[in-house]
């Protein structure tokens, strides 16, 4: 019981340390892109892209909404495995 407290105990600092990591790179995404601009840029070995872009998707929820016998049609059955640590109160 030790052993796996201690491998949850870990996996969570893990998880705590890629957010952090995570938000460290976008803190230096948007120094990079404040510094560059829009555009491509050459900097030493590296191509920077920055590029607005506009994307068009299809609203799935809206859809089913208005046309749900047309939706059903179309849903697909799967499997699915799931793994999740939940930290609760003792």
């Amino acid at each position: 019981m030790e052993e796996l407290l201690r491998l949850i105990k870990h996996r969570q600092s893990l998880i705590e340390q890629v957010k952090s990591l995570e938000d460290r790179r976008k803190a230096l995404d948007g120094d990079i892109e404040e510094l560059l601009g829009i555009g491509t840029h050459k900097v030493g070995s590296y191509s920077v892209i920055i590029q607005d872009t506009t994307e068009t998707r299809f609203d799935s929820s809206s859809f089913r909404k208005e046309y749900p016998d047309l939706a059903a049609k179309f849903n697909k059955t799967g499997n699915k495995h799931i793994f999740r640590i939940v930290e609760v109160s003792e």
